[in-house]
């Protein structure tokens, strides 16, 4: 990586361009690579809510549904006016329920 490894943006902005490439190649390599991307961008920056909404959503692209729920509950927190948040960790949170009906 050629951008500063300090540099949660950069993390974060790479972890979305893996994403998307892994999703679309099917390519579990480079949707862990993904993760380990939007994690060092979140330990990094711990308060910005974007970082914490991306993890869940890498996390749920790997099949980790809970934890995505962590991740997007954190988002929630952070930024609890943000709609797009609350819906996200809700809808995993009622996946996760159905599951554990099961």
């Amino acid at each position: 990586m050629n951008a500063n490894p300090w540099d949660p943006e950069a993390r974060s902005l790479l972890s979305h361009v893996l994403l998307e490439t892994g999703l679309n190649d099917q390519n579990i390599e480079v949707l862990r690579e993904a993760e380990t991307q939007a994690q060092r961008a979140v330990d990094l920056d711990p308060m910005t809510p974007h970082h914490w909404h991306h993890l869940g959503r890498v996390r749920l692209a790997r099949r980790d549904p809970l934890g995505a729920f962590i991740a997007l509950q954190r988002a929630t927190e952070l930024y609890p006016i943000k709609i797009e948040y609350r819906d996200d960790r809700d809808r995993v949170g009622a996946a996760l329920a159905r599951d554990k009906e099961r």
